[in-house]
């Protein structure tokens, strides 16, 4: 009885220390310093039909250090790679578009900012296959799956980079609401 209770007590803690060893935390506190989305405005109504796309207009990426006492070197900032894009519709439609995945090049100096204008939140390829090219009127103008000539998905937005440290590094999660239309 005692053996037991000691191997539960044993796996709880392993597994607390799985659990917060090896989260994600570990990519985003790299080299000291955290990468995240500061300030964005994008356009997230377009219409399929026109070959709009939803993009950002503005985005700021920023780096915070995590020690604020601590002195920044150049090897703590970061040099940006890509992005990625994955979206689930919110409108009760299972198909979601593939993600989105785009090189971005440029540097989160440490502590400061970097600002981007136009940058894709989707591309034109997911305009010409399913769900939203069943928006096109050639396809019928309309979703099949629900009726619907509207699209809403909820896009999860990460970014990837390196210290220049050589330490990988991904942002904070961001979520945008995109809306297709005819």
């Amino acid at each position: 009885m005692v053996y037991s209770r000691s191997l539960i007590k044993i796996g709880l803690v392993v597994s607390v220390v799985f659990l917060f060893g090896c989260s994600r935390i570990d990519r985003r506190d790299s080299g000291g310093v955290v990468l995240y989305v500061s300030d964005f405005s994008a356009v997230t109504q377009v219409q399929a039909n026109l070959g709009q796309v939803p993009m950002f207009e503005t985005l700021s990426l920023a780096s915070r250090v995590l020690d604020p006492t601590a002195e920044t070197t150049p090897a703590m900032d970061i040099i940006l790679r890509f992005f990625k894009v994955e979206c689930k519709r919110i409108d009760g439609g299972s198909m979601h578009p593939a993600p989105f995945i785009r090189g971005i090049t440029g540097t989160v100096p440490a502590g400061g900012t970097t600002d981007y204008t136009n940058l894709p939140l989707l591309g034109l390829e997911h305009i010409q296959n399913p769900p939203i090219s069943y928006l096109l009127y050639e396809n019928g103008g309309m979703d099949p799956e629900t009726n619907s000539t509207l699209i809403s998905l909820n896009c999860e937005v990460e970014f990837y980079g390196r210290t220049v440290g050589g330490k990988d590094i991904d942002s904070e999660d961001i979520h945008i609401y995109v809306y297709y239309t005819p």
